[in-house]
């Protein structure tokens, strides 16, 4: 006759399964999300400043917002009349610049708005940000816009949350009908 698993051990494995999963989890976010809002370059405009952009793709240039609600900055616009352009810097083209869709974005105490995205078409180029029509300068900075691997690594936390959420109820599930065998077995011995 087997004894039966005390209760405790049933509430204990599936526990433990879930922390460890929420830790890995935890580990793994840890890794991942912090790349996702690296910046490639940072600079003041009007001065304006070279940024040379590793990979091509989709980037976009973000105010950092100032938090006392006084200046233009501070609101997320740029001041009256003032403008941001950003120039191949190899044949001095302007590329087009879409502010058609504004985003934010918040990375520790720092809000960040965007004042629009652009296309790089090839690998290590190098562009120039400058601006017009600023009386004071501001600064702005660039990043690239990975919307495919954002997505791709808030689908894979879904993931193993979602299979350790599971693999602990599956756990328990087994832990309680696995006991519950033992008692009936125990009092149809007694």
């Amino acid at each position: 006759m087997r004894k039966p698993l005390p209760l405790l051990v049933c509430f204990a494995l599936p526990a433990l399964v879930l922390t460890g999963g929420l830790i890995l989890a935890g580990l793994f976010g840890f890794r991942q999300i912090p790349e996702l809002f690296e910046e490639t370059a940072r600079g003041m405009i009007p001065q304006g400043f070279e940024a040379k952009l590793e990979k091509r793709g989709k980037y976009t240039v973000w105010l950092p917002v100032e938090g006392d609600g006084l200046s233009e900055s501070s609101q997320g616009r740029l001041p009256p009349g003032g403008r941001v352009y950003v120039f191949d810097a190899a044949s001095a083209r302007e590329l087009e610049l879409m502010t058609w869709i504004k985003g934010e974005k918040f990375i520790g105490d720092e809000r960040s708005v965007s004042l629009g995205s652009f296309e790089s078409r090839q690998d290590g180029q190098i562009v120039e940000v400058k601006g017009t029509g600023l009386s004071e300068p501001v600064m702005v900075s660039i990043s690239i816009d990975n919307t495919g691997q954002k997505l791709a690594t808030v689908f894979t936390l879904i993931a193993i949350v979602g299979i350790t959420l599971m693999a602990a109820i599956t756990l328990f599930i087994f832990l309680l009908h696995r006991r519950q065998k033992s008692v009936d077995a125990s009092f149809e011995t007694s």
